[in-house]
């Protein structure tokens, strides 16, 4: 076993000093001299032949890590944290399911509790499976607060890029970070941590917007019982003037949507998609989003801020002191991003 691991060892040197794939980038370190086809890829760094040797090279290396991680042994969990630590999302991705297998160590949780919020969904969704077995109460609370929106299935290897905090339309914090892991582009989500306390975010947030809400208060407007009653109405009854434009809003919006999707040759599926993307655009009607952040042990206090898009539509910041990260959460529920 420690030859195997120690080969391994040094394999992972070797993907060390070479690009990942698409970066182009080559980092030169001591080592061992690398395989005769990946020297040969790799006479000119930048070729797209050396960024495929890489590639090929961190694949085998990856599953090597995980089967010496299935084997066992002291010195895998160290090469595991090394692995986290790749360019390619194939080693880190490994690095997860091994120092996973068969159980995850206490000591792994704060590695794994990085990789947790990887750019790339196949790394987050090893992590959450891996921080799933852990008998560690903080791998265990991290668990929940990752299951807390839908998500940490995919297995995509294909990074997601963070949005510009200026695209969502909604003031944020100049230290705000993007968390990949309570974000979801297609639902329309966008999660945020600052460091500042929450009456400082609201004060910005208030100050463009209706709020800050309770979760009460934010049911209350979003005028659900109302768009209720109207579908009840009698033949002899008529809306009020603001359920009729709540209602007229939602409808325009979403069949704009559908005949954009109709005009780019969108199938049935994509148009239907399209039109409910655009419902998320009017996401101040929708009084579920007060359901989604109840549970006080991940989301302290929340508070529920409405502000109108410069473009239409309108987006629903919420900022929560984050039980389990800490600090200050902010996610915004807007119409996804083109």
């Amino acid at each position: 076993m420690r030859t195997k691991t120690a080969a391994l060892s040094l394999c992972l040197s070797l993907t060390a000093t070479l690009p990942a794939a698409g970066s182009g980038r080559y980092v030169p370190v001591p080592g061992p001299p690398p395989r005769a086809w990946v020297a040969e890829a790799c006479a000119k760094p930048t070729d797209p032949d050396c960024r495929a040797a890489a590639a090929a090279l961190a694949r085998e290396v990856a599953a090597a890590l995980v089967e010496a991680s299935r084997v066992g042994g002291a010195d895998v969990a160290p090469l595991a944290r090394a692995a986290a630590e790749a360019g390619d999302p194939v080693l880190r991705t490994a690095a997860a399911t091994a120092l996973g297998t068969p159980f995850a160590d206490p000591a792994s949780t704060p590695v794994l509790a990085e990789l947790a919020d990887d750019p790339v969904p196949a790394v987050r969704a090893a992590a959450l499976h891996a921080l799933s077995g852990s008998q560690d109460p903080r791998a265990q609370q991290l668990v929940r607060r990752l299951r807390a929106f839908d998500g940490g299935d995919e297995k995509s290897e294909a990074a997601e890029a963070a949005p510009a905090a200026a695209r969502m339309g909604v003031p944020l914090p100049a230290n705000a970070v993007y968390l990949h892991f309570g974000s979801s582009s297609d639902q329309g989500r966008y999660a945020w941590f600052t460091p500042d306390p929450p009456a400082k975010v609201l004060a910005a947030l208030a100050a463009k917007g209706k709020g800050p809400l309770t979760a009460a208060e934010f049911r209350a407007q979003t005028g659900d019982d109302e768009m209720e009653e109207m579908g009840e109405l009698g033949n002899d009854e008529m809306p009020s003037a603001e359920q009729m434009a709540r209602a007229m809003a939602m409808a325009e919006r979403m069949m704009g949507a559908m005949e954009s999707a109709m005009a780019a040759g969108g199938s049935p599926e994509e148009q239907a998609a399209a039109m409910s993307r655009a419902a998320g655009g009017l996401a101040g009607m929708n009084a579920a989003l007060a359901d989604e952040y109840g549970d006080p042990e991940l989301f302290g206090d929340p508070r529920f801020v409405v502000v109108r898009l410069a473009g239409g539509g309108e987006a629903v910041a919420v900022v929560y002191a984050d039980r389990v990260l800490g600090g200050t959460g902010i996610t915004v529920h807007r119409a996804a991003l083109p």
